[in-house]
């Protein structure tokens, strides 16, 4: 399994790459709930976890640009903090770098939460 947490509301993709939301965690085995109704499956059938997502973020959210851009990949390296949110029906976000300087319009798709480590 890739390197992430498993938290119900993941999805979960198997080595078919067809992905599953998870519902219940039960020690190895988990409740999923995939396009053909709810299943249980093994752990160790996992082959890639992505972690749930909150529905929007807030101003002071710490997040990372995970978006395809390899320019903005560059600029926006780091943990980022939500600066300003769009008032338009896009949810994208500007957020505060680093260096302290701001970002442009980022889409809700482009970031994530950051992992924090203390």
């Amino acid at each position: 399994m890739k390197n992430s947490k498993l938290l119900i509301g993941s999805i979960v993709y198997g080595a078919a790459g067809i992905g599953a939301r998870v519902l219940s965690i039960d020690g190895d085995t988990l409740t999923v709930e995939t396009p053909k109704g709810t299943r249980t499956i093994h752990l160790g059938k996992i082959v890639k976890v992505i972690p749930p997502r909150p529905k929007a973020l807030k101003l002071g959210d710490r997040v990372e640009y995970i978006g395809s851009d390899f320019n903005l990949k560059k600029q926006y390296a780091g943990v980022l903090e939500v600066w300003e949110i769009s008032k338009k029906d896009s949810d994208s976000y500007a957020c505060l770098k680093p260096d302290g300087r701001v970002t442009s319009w980022i889409e809700f798709v482009d970031i994530q939460l950051a992992e924090i480590s203390k």
